[in-house]
């Protein structure tokens, strides 16, 4: 059932929908309206189909099919099955300055990660730590020859 604090049903099922989708916010309303507009790109990713009572979140779209209505929203509750949505600066920025607004705290104090070249420089890292701590000669000969 869930906690009951937006008006959607899901009824699971056998099936596991992962896709890349993109599109963008619906007119946002309450303390996350700043959101209104700005692009979304993320992973659905849900088991099942869930009926929505009340307004959707985004519209969004895999590229095969027409743009169709995603999550929900009811007051200061938000709701979707998108993976790696904050991932956008522009959408974090906005999520974080709406937050930091309403608590009267200064919005220019605080930039948005860009979480694609974040995560980029983390593999970056991961490399360099291997390649200084096993010897490569050895892993390219074993894939290779083989064991």
């Amino acid at each position: 059932d869930g906690l009951g604090l937006l008006p959607v049903r899901t009824v699971f099922g056998t099936q596991k929908r992962t896709v890349l989708v993109e599109g963008a916010f619906d007119e946002v309303s309450g303390p996350l309206s700043a959101l209104s507009g700005l692009p979304v790109r993320g992973y659905e990713i849900h088991m099942g189909q869930t009926e929505v009572a009340g307004r959707s979140l985004a519209s969004i779209s895999d590229g095969s099919v027409p743009m169709a209505s995603d999550g929900c929203q009811e007051g200061n509750v938000y709701g979707c099955y998108l993976h790696g949505l904050f991932d956008r600066p522009e959408v974090t920025q906005a999520l974080v300055g709406a937050l930091l607004a309403r608590k009267g705290l200064d919005v220019a104090a605080v930039r948005a990660v860009d979480m694609a070249a974040y995560r980029q420089r983390q593999y970056d890292v991961l490399a360099d730590g291997i390649r200084t701590h096993m010897d490569m000669r050895l892993v390219h000969r074993i894939i290779e020859e083989g064991l």
